[in-house]
């Protein structure tokens, strides 16, 4: 007896309860690569990004490094500033290669939203060798000069020497530069010379926080220490900042995983009363089959066969749909994580898609073993009689 053939027969006999059930199993199957893709891709890409930046240590007034961790990734302000004179002081410390220092700000669009700025100093640049920019850096310390983010630059519909007026900030300034999009936060900051920045907002002396590079990272707890002991300074390890964004943005993948775990439970609940209502409608056919030599073993399998051919169905509908989709839904993540590295946070690599067609698999098998044990035990005789 060819039980595959014979499965899909079967299934051919109800198209659109057999579509719509391998339809919801294409759900699930996509549901489950999305999250499984970005828990793989979004650690790398964190990792990438913070390696690539060059700082392994933040200094901040702030002492709670969950909240020091967003507003240095995101912006924001603190309540409380830094003294400029610290960073001489952190970039004399031995061990330090460079030290650099940013006032972050935000001021209220017309609109409604904010815009946000980040005073930084001149070796801002230098701990940051993955931007590219169109134009060049600041001319003057204390210029009326800014770089824009690709994002602001694309809002404000502005130019490498356009000279605009800022309606948040009341404030003329001419754009120096344009960074080349990096699809992370920076697309969105005004950087702004740190001179200028503590004028404009009235911060003269103040830093939010200071970068510091490390001439060799095996000395990190020594220079952790050597800054911590000067007044207000509190240090977040890069390490440390990695673990505090995780933590944070795995808020937003439990939400994720709980709403793939309803889908899941939907979709394998269609594909039970499919096969529940398909043992139940062919009764007088088991019985035929019994009576013509097959087994309650083989029935099951057949039962079986046909749960595994819709969940192949949907299996490769859905991961086909998420290869289609990942870029917008790439896109959609950018914008509610609360932190969005610039590298690819969504990875499909074959491990996403293994462990995806194993629990598809798993659970069509876990789901279709009721159906087919009452299936089994269809009595030859009473099921020709009442049929």
């Amino acid at each position: 007896m060819n039980l595959a053939g014979l499965a899909a027969r079967n299934l051919a006999r109800t198209p659109w309860r057999s579509a719509l059930t391998v339809l919801g199993i294409a759900c699930a199957a996509a549901a489950v690569l999305a999250v499984l893709a970005v828990a793989r891709g979004y650690e790398r890409a964190l990792r990438a990004e913070l390696a690539r930046t060059g700082v392994h240590l933040f200094v901040s007034t702030e002492g709670c490094p969950t909240v020091a961790a967003t507003l240095l990734v995101r912006g924001g302000e603190l309540p409380r500033h830094l003294s400029d004179a610290l960073l001489a002081e952190v970039q004399a410390l031995p061990g330090v290669r460079r030290a650099g220092g940013y006032l972050i700000a935000t001021a209220v669009a017309p609109s409604g939203g904010l815009d946000l700025f980040f005073g930084i100093s001149e070796e801002v640049p230098q701990l940051r060798p993955e931007w590219r920019l169109r134009g060049s850096w600041f001319s003057a310390p204390q210029a009326a000069e800014a770089l824009l983010g690709a994002a602001v630059a694309e809002r404000w519909q502005a130019e490498v020497g356009s000279v605009l007026r800022v309606p948040s900030l009341d404030r003329e300034l001419r754009v120096v530069g344009i960074l080349e999009r990096t699809r992370s936060h920076d697309d969105q900051i005004v950087f702004l010379p740190l001179a200028t920045a503590q004028r404009w907002f009235r911060k003269e002396g103040m830093l939010t926080a200071i970068g510091v590079q490390l001439a060799d990272i095996a000395r990190l707890p020594e220079v952790k220490t050597a800054i911590e002991a000067l007044p207000d300074a509190y240090v977040v390890p890069a390490e440390a900042m990695q673990t505090e964004i995780l933590a944070l943005v795995n808020g937003t993948l439990s939400l994720m995983s709980a709403v793939v775990g309803i889908v899941l439970a939907v979709s394998f609940l269609g594909l039970a009363n499919t096969l529940l209502m398909a043992g139940l409608e062919r009764r007088r056919e088991f019985a035929v089959l019994r009576c013509l030599g097959a087994s309650g073993g083989q029935l099951a399998l057949l039962a079986l066969g046909e749960a595994l051919v819709i969940a192949l169905l949907g299996l490769i509908l859905g991961l086909g749909a998420a290869g289609f989709g990942s870029a917008a839904l790439e896109g959609w993540l950018r914008q509610h994580l609360p932190y969005a590295p610039a590298g690819e946070i969504l990875r499909l690599d074959l491990a996403s898609l293994a462990l995806t067609a194993l629990l598809i698999a798993g659970l069509a098998l876990a789901t279709a073993a009721w159906p087919a044990w009452r299936v089994a035990r269809v009595a030859p005789l009473e099921a020709l009689r009442h049929g």
